[in-house]
């Protein structure tokens, strides 16, 4: 079998948009794994830019943006943006192509040269997202699954051994950074909410919740929420509603190299998400001894979580669960700092960057070209369904009025 080593060195790296989250920092984290073993690697988004786009861009990427502006907006328009995508990355003739979460990129795949191994994505649990990640399972080299719980569902549909399990993994601080950095329980507990401020996915609306509990029961803490999205406003409003402004303390979205100091100074971290793929955050969190306090999602959170020793694990809707356990770890310093030890330690033992990096590795140089496909219009026709006819936009705006309907 050719080892990818022995010919050019090309890869790219396919997302919808670079926004500021778990995508983003995986994207980034990859290239970097590839970078460093002497491939060129493109980024491209397919859809919008995102907030994250310069970042990444001012830290020397390679970036692309293949604009659908205008196309959204007339018939055809996501056929005519896909069908460009897959002929710019099979001109640029790529040794491999990861594809994370991209609808214009994966609906291309015909076009791309045999050589090229492509490999699918998938990040979290949404039903769409596995279902995108998961089509056309012939045209690809291999669909990676960044959780159990994702590659249980996946490789029940999925056969021949091209569902890989290869779970995120972070850049650990080192020993004297940790020391240096981290606070000690010392008078009142600080909580940490990171994340997206959505409460489809992430749960935020629950925190208002979680807080009055807290405050039933005696237990005084201040809680600093981080982030942006569209439930900000809904959830600053409950925490008005319950009069608790004065311990709540809201940052928007904050650079990545600034993360570090929010871990290291607060206690708990709390996730009340619904659904997740492999949360970058708790991994991070607990590397900083900040104990978590998660939904306790299977084959995900479990995987970081030993409840009781580095953190605690709750059922998403059990609000006095959550509040129990902050209560639990902040009310004895000697118990927090037992477990905050214990959240490092499982840290260092499973969440390097080097686990991840040796997988994906691994796997582009053990793979090996067997498709063989053909441009045609037979091609299109399997690619494509009526809907595409239509503008994107009308299609959008179309789903957003039958919602409000149902709603009402």
């Amino acid at each position: 079998m050719e080892n990818i080593n022995s010919g050019g060195k090309r890869i790219a790296i396919v997302t919808y948009a670079l926004n500021t989250g778990g995508v983003s920092t995986f994207i980034e984290d990859l290239s970097e794994i590839f970078e460093n073993e002497g491939f060129q690697t493109d980024i491209y988004t397919t859809e919008k830019k995102g907030d994250y786009f310069y970042t990444l861009k001012n830290k020397g990427k390679f970036l692309h943006n293949i604009r659908f502006d205008l196309l959204k907006w007339i018939p055809f328009g996501r056929i005519i943006h896909s069908i460009f995508c897959g002929f710019l990355i099979r001109m640029r003739n790529y040794n491999a192509v990861f594809l994370v979460h991209s609808y214009a990129a994966h609906h291309s795949l015909f076009l791309y040269r045999n050589r090229t191994l492509v490999f699918s994505v998938i990040q979290n649990t949404e039903r769409n997202v596995v279902k995108l990640g998961c089509r056309f399972p012939d045209l690809l080299d291999g669909i990676i699954c960044v959780s159990r719980n994702i590659y249980d569902s996946v490789v029940l549909t999925i056969k021949d051994g091209k569902c890989f399990l290869i779970e995120n993994s972070i850049h650990l601080p080192s020993d004297e950074k940790y020391s240096c950095m981290r606070k000690p329980l010392d008078n009142k507990a600080k909580v940490l909410y990171l994340g997206r401020l959505d409460n489809w996915q992430k749960g935020v609306l629950k925190i208002p919740d979680i807080l009055q509990e807290l405050l039933n029961i005696s237990c005084e803490i201040d809680i600093t929420i981080v982030g942006s999205g569209n439930d900000k406003e809904e959830l600053m409003k409950r925490i008005y509603e319950i009069g608790l402004q004065k311990s709540v303390h809201f940052m928007d979205a904050v650079p990545r190299n600034k993360v570090d100091d929010l871990f290291a100074e607060h206690h708990v971290f709390l996730m009340p998400s619904n659904f997740e793929g492999l949360p970058f955050t708790l991994m991070e969190a607990m590397s900083w001894g900040c104990v978590p306090v998660a939904s306790e999602l299977k084959g995900v959170t479990d995987y970081c979580v030993d409840p009781g020793i580095n953190g605690f694990l709750i059922p998403p809707d059990d609000i006095k669960g959550f509040a129990g356990a902050i209560s639990k770890i902040i009310l004895s310093r000697e118990k927090w700092s037992r477990m905050s030890r214990a959240s490092r330690e499982k840290a260092l033992s499973n969440f390097s960057i080097d686990k991840m990096k040796g997988k994906y590795i691994h796997l582009i140089n053990r793979s090996n070209k067997k498709k063989i496909h053909h441009i045609g219009i037979l091609s299109i026709f399997r690619m494509y369904s009526l809907k595409e006819i239509f503008p994107y936009q009308v299609i959008i705006f179309t789903k957003r009025m039958m919602r409000k309907i149902k709603v009402g």
